[in-house]
């Protein structure tokens, strides 16, 4: 199941996501929750808070937040890394709109930056670091149709608004 939301005031903008995933790996049932908060202010990428729950428990973190020459991500309590790449669109702005063109995605989730590349009319690829390609469907602007290949489990996300 997937929940967004998206929410302006004063220039804030916040996007929210939780996916929930019940799944079946090496016989074994889990559930996979991915919880997102990105906050872009002026149209500008100022933080994001990701976790990723396994049958409740914290099993991944990330946290970046924009300082005055770049970037700080901390993930899953280690060393902070710096990033001095613009961070000018992230993943979770796939659900919300239909991407322009070609260009790089930071992953909030990996601290890593993602190609996006147009398939055909309406249908664009992410592929990440590790050559994971997740498959956005869009009509009309509107995202319908997601697959996603999220490592440990693979689903689809199906709009029916």
């Amino acid at each position: 199941m997937l929940t967004i939301a998206r929410s302006e005031n004063k220039g804030v903008v916040e996007y929210y996501s939780k996916t929930s995933i019940n799944a079946n790996v090496l016989f074994k049932d889990i559930q996979v929750d991915y919880e997102y908060r990105v906050y872009y202010h002026n149209n500008v990428f100022n933080r994001s808070n990701v976790g990723v729950y396994i049958n409740g428990k914290l099993h991944s973190k990330s946290i970046t937040v924009k300082k005055a020459d770049g970037y700080e991500l901390s993930k899953d309590e280690k060393e902070p890394f710096f990033i001095v790449n613009p961070i000018k669109y992230s993943s979770i702005r796939l659900y919300f709109s239909e991407p322009s063109d070609a260009f790089p995605t930071y992953s909030e989730q990996h601290g890593t930056f993602d190609q996006i590349v147009p398939v055909s009319k309406g249908v664009y690829q992410k592929i990440d670091n590790k050559n994971r390609t997740n498959t956005y469907h869009y009509e009309e602007g509107v995202l319908k149709r997601a697959d996603i290949d999220g490592g440990l489990v693979k689903f689809q996300l199906i709009s029916h608004g």
